[in-house]
């Protein structure tokens, strides 16, 4: 069963893995800070849809901030979030198209 219509605003999430999204529909974080341990990655989306991440905070020098997989992964949007503090910004499974996500950094 999918995950669906989940919406987080203006909190602040401290725990060792970040978010994880799997089967997921209708996704939204807005101004949401992630204190992680783990930041391999910050966040995880595989095989979700319609996924909006606008303004997410986490630890400079994370390993890596997106990482999304699965073929059935689509309209995934990473926006006013300063991609630069993390070594790399977004890694792209096997089976995903580059036009499945779009990212606009702040």
């Amino acid at each position: 069963m999918a995950i669906k219509d989940i919406n987080l605003e203006n909190i602040v999430i401290e725990a060792t893995k970040g978010l994880v999204c799997q089967e997921a529909e209708n996704i939204r974080l807005k101004n949401v800070t992630l204190l992680t341990a783990n930041t391999q990655p910050v966040m995880e989306v595989q095989n979700s849809k319609n996924i909006s991440l606008d303004g997410i905070k986490y630890p400079s020098g994370a390993n890596l901030l997106l990482r999304v997989s699965g073929d059935r992964s689509q309209d995934i949007r990473l926006t006013n979030t300063n991609t630069r503090l993390a070594k790399k910004d977004l890694e792209l499974g096997d089976k995903v198209g580059k036009k499945v996500v779009q990212v606009a950094a702040k």
